[in-house]
């Protein structure tokens, strides 16, 4: 089994405090269907965002684990490019204030 967690706090990796543009009904709204289609647990507001369990076939090992890693990427990356148009957003927000 293979916890596939997103450790990345947009606050530490950018400089810039999202949580304002994230948290709102716009983002949440594009951000859910993408959580509820691949079953993964969207946390908010914690250190690590989003987090979804992966069964890994113990007996296939160490094939098993990479074609493991590589769904938990393909699944993961659409709701990273939503987080990047957060980023950009919340970017865009802080240069005109």
């Amino acid at each position: 089994m293979v916890a596939w967690e997103c450790p990345i706090n947009p606050r530490e990796a950018s400089g810039l405090d999202p949580e304002a543009v994230h948290n709102s009904d716009r983002w949440q709204e594009e951000l859910q269907p993408l959580f509820e289609d691949r079953d993964i647990t969207n946390k908010g507001n914690q250190q690590n965002y989003f987090i979804k369990t992966y069964e890994v076939d113990q007996s296939r090992l160490p094939e098993s684990y990479y074609e493991t890693l590589a769904t938990a990427f393909e699944e993961h990356l659409p709701i990273a490019n939503v987080v990047d148009e957060i980023l950009d957003e919340a970017l865009q927000n802080v240069q005109t204030e």
